[in-house]
């Protein structure tokens, strides 16, 4: 099927059935997910599913619908299904097109090696994941569940106003939970890869990552109540930025419920901090030309040089906050119309090693694991479950549970005293080791 023919006609059947303005959002998806336990196979899935989205604009009054039917008559009848909802809608000055949403785009980041590999392969490959656990240390002796997945992902985004936009993509992927004992003791370690190219997968990494995440676990005990400096291991740090992403989102900050409302343009955190939103990363997993919105994204500094430069938009919040759309809207599956997010975002990385940092910490904890939200991002107040090794005069000594920590999201900001220089990304974000000077943990 040309999918591209099929969106410029769903486009053109609003367009004839009243719209002032539409858009199509068409999408291919083929996916497999494999899941085993204890080297045997659970469960095979595999998927097909295609659909589009038609957005309709009326007099300012907006409304999207969704369908899997594709013929002529299947669109013109989704046409006037949606110019019959948005008459029952509010008037809203952002309910239209985004002026800059024009223009031809094409992104293909397709692995053809993928498509030629056979479900025994993966399946091999996913006992191997295991099998890497397993040999690491006697005392991994169970699975929680060990997951692959791949996936192609194609999309067709035009609009009214001649935007054209195309994108092709495969990914795939492992995760694996384990169970470490010694004794009555249990203790749970996972890990995770996603990647865009079969060749990039790493099941042995990955499953002696998981027994050594278990593992250092073992003869875990809380600490006493104190104030200490606290160190983010590079996959907590993901967490980290997730928070901040939620407190820069346009639509939070118009409605100023969020403790980064009116602080662009002021120092949230020291100089050397710079958390970096790139969309044309070489090799990146986000990489992207076109926002959900039909927006050509680019990449930024949501912090640069410790000062907040920028929230990301869609039009609704520019319109609201007299800004621009910032190309930051993600969407996937035609059946959503995407939500504020980043790219392929890191926390820059620094000229500290991560055993430098370690080294720098007289007494403190290192996390490794947070359980729960924690996070009340009006006020910014964070108070978290963790877990992780405690650290005495620059030595790791012991392992540490449950315990919480606690502080302001503010204060950590401005308290990150060294980033190390092991940037790592898992899937679309990306983080260093870094040390926030004190954070209050509470334990025994």
């Amino acid at each position: 099927m040309d999918y591209t023919e099929i969106a410029h006609l769903a486009v053109k059947a609003a367009m004839d059935a009243g719209a002032d303005e539409a858009e199509a959002y068409l999408t291919v998806e083929d996916y497999l997910s494999l899941t085993a336990r204890m080297k045997e196979i659970e469960k095979v899935e595999r998927a097909g599913v295609t659909g589009l989205g038609l957005k309709v604009f009326k007099d300012r009054r907006k409304a999207y619908v969704t369908g899997t039917g594709l013929t002529a008559r299947d669109l013109k009848v989704m046409a006037r299904r949606a110019l019959d909802y948005a008459a029952e809608t509010c008037e809203e000055e952002s309910n239209r097109l985004c002026e800059e949403a024009v223009g031809t785009s094409e992104l293909t980041v397709f692995d053809t090696d993928l498509a030629r590999q056979d479900l025994q392969t993966k399946i091999d490959l996913l006992l191997r994941l295991e099998g890497a656990a397993y040999d690491r240390d006697p005392r991994v002796k169970n699975t929680e569940e060990a997951d692959y997945w791949d996936g192609t992902f194609e999309k067709i985004h035009v609009n009214s106003r001649g935007l054209v936009s195309r994108e092709k993509k495969t990914h795939c992927g492992l995760s694996l939970s384990v169970l470490a004992m010694d004794g009555d003791e249990r203790q749970v370690g996972a890990q995770y890869q996603a990647v865009r190219y079969f060749s990039k997968i790493s099941p042995e990494e990955v499953g002696e990552e998981a027994a050594r995440h278990a593992l250092r676990k073992l003869g875990a005990r809380p600490v006493k109540s104190q104030k200490a400096p606290v160190v983010f291991d590079n996959r907590i740090g993901l967490r980290f930025l997730g928070y901040l992403i939620a407190a820069v989102n346009g639509e939070r900050v118009a409605l100023n419920e969020t403790f980064l409302a009116g602080k662009v343009g002021e120092s949230i955190a020291p100089a050397h901090v710079s958390i970096v939103d790139e969309c044309d990363r070489e090799g990146g997993y986000a990489n992207s030309i076109v926002d959900g919105e039909g927006i050509r994204t680019e990449n930024k500094n949501i912090v640069s040089d410790g000062v907040l430069t920028t929230y990301l938009h869609n039009l609704h919040s520019a319109l609201k906050l007299g800004a621009l759309p910032t190309g930051n809207v993600q969407r996937g599956s035609y059946e959503r119309e995407g939500a504020l997010g980043a790219h392929n975002l890191y926390l820059a990385p620094g000229k500290s090693s991560r055993e430098e940092i370690l080294g720098s910490v007289k007494s403190g904890l290192l996390v490794t694991n947070l359980m729960g939200m924690g996070l009340n991002i009006a006020s910014g107040h964070y108070s978290i479950g963790a877990s992780g090794l405690w650290i005495e005069n620059g030595q790791i000594t012991h392992p540490v549970e449950r315990v919480t920590i606690a502080s302001t999201v503010q204060a950590m900001l401005m308290g990150i005293e060294e980033v190390a220089d092991d940037l790592r990304f898992w899937a679309g974000s990306g983080s260093p080791t870094f040390k926030i000077s004190e954070m209050t943990i509470s334990g025994e």
